[in-house]
């Protein structure tokens, strides 16, 4: 009689699996939902507003969701520190490059095949995507004046395009632009890089602290600048980051450990290079950055309201040192788009002398109003 009332088991147990299918059911409404919100993505391409970046669309990577860094790191320099992180108060709401792109070991190895991308996101799951709609800002300049010639305040944006191994990268840098009234240089004051991955699948995010910000903007460039002609002249600009000392700016190699004397703690927070934020996988990248740029003479507009013109770039990047998974010492390079690479450049006060209406912040709120309706860039000889 026992072998009966075990078979008897399996049979109330049968009755389980049917409670669970109405599970399912329930969860199928919600993706219907989500569906809704990736189509305001197609509304711009180039430059997400603030109200965006927290929550970009093509990176998927939320700052509140951000956990500390796991307690595994490169030896560095004496009087090195990691920095810590407990909010996201000290961090940039935009994106960093992709060209700093958190790529493990397994897409150059010889079994990285077409689910790749998948195993990574199993590796390194991203928090949910939430998308906002964009909002252009409603910017009224107001009356700059005349002014002869380029001097005055201007505000300025990049247009970079290029690929990567998880697809196309879209770069914008922004900055504030002084030209003395007699003058012969463009000074560049730099605010902010914001960038577009629409294809990484919420892969490797970055966010660029606001040291990193500060740092770069108290080492300012200078572009040639042709006052009789009015115009931008042509020529190249080397911007470098966390290196000082170069003999060729353009053409010797990036310093790749950090113990080399070219390596410049540029942001002062007692790490080699320059730091960066990683998000995915988790940690900081101590890294160094050159981005050489071959800028076209550009065109100014009948009311002398804008400059514009075209140019092509090249991004040279590595890591030095790193606080979290080893896998943050490895970089993807950038392969820049030929065509469609521009700055543009709009007046926004007349007297060089005098205080700029527009600081940094205010720039970064307010550059897709600005900068709509911009002219395009005439062709390059």
């Amino acid at each position: 009689m026992k072998p009966s009332t075990q078979t008897m088991k399996p049979s109330t147990q049968t009755m389980k699996p049917s409670t669970q299918t109405m599970k399912p059911s329930t969860q199928t409404m919600k993706p219907s939902t989500q569906t809704m919100k990736p189509s305001t993505q197609t509304t711009s391409r180039l430059s997400p507003p603030p109200s965006r970046q927290r929550f970009s669309p093509g990176l998927g990577l939320s700052c509140p969701q951000v956990s500390p860094p796991p307690p595994h790191q490169q030896p560095l320099p004496s009087g090195g520190s990691h920095s810590s992180y407990s909010s996201c108060s000290s961090y940039s709401s935009y994106l960093f490059p992709a060209a700093l792109l958190v790529l493990l070991p397994i897409l150059a190895s010889c079994d990285w095949r077409s689910d790749g991308a998948a195993r990574l996101e199993k590796l390194y799951p991203v928090p949910e995507v939430v998308v906002e709609d964009i909002v252009i800002p409603e910017v009224d300049i107001g009356d700059v004046g005349t002014a002869e010639g380029l001097g005055g305040w201007w505000v300025m944006r990049v247009e970079e395009h290029g690929t990567m191994l998880l697809g196309e990268i879209h770069l914008t840098d922004l900055f504030l632009v002084r030209i003395p009234a007699e003058g012969d240089k463009a000074e560049l004051t730099f605010c902010e890089q914001i960038v577009e991955m629409p294809q990484a699948a919420g892969l490797g995010a970055t966010q660029m602290p606001d040291a990193l910000k500060t740092a770069l903007g108290k080492t300012p460039m200078e572009l040639d600048v042709d006052a009789e002609a009015l115009s931008v002249q042509e020529q190249k600009v080397a911007w470098t980051w966390g290196i000082q000392g170069m003999k060729d700016r353009f053409a010797d190699p990036i310093p790749t450990k950090a113990d080399n004397p070219l390596v410049w703690d540029q942001d002062e927070d007692g790490n080699p290079g320059v730091t960066m934020h990683v998000l995915a996988p988790e940690g900081d990248r101590y890294m160094v950055r050159r981005e050489v740029m071959d800028v076209a003479a550009g065109t100014t507009s009948e009311d002398g309201q804008w400059l514009v013109g075209k140019l092509e770039f090249d991004i040279d990047e590595g890591a030095v040192g790193y606080f979290g998974d080893k896998s943050l010492m490895t970089v993807a390079a950038i392969t820049p788009t030929p065509g469609g690479n521009v700055y543009r450049l709009r007046r926004v006060g007349a007297d060089p002398e005098g205080e700029s209406p527009y600081d940094c912040k205010k720039l970064s709120t307010e550059h897709l109003g600005i900068f709509q309706g911009a002219p395009e860039p005439g062709a390059r000889d």
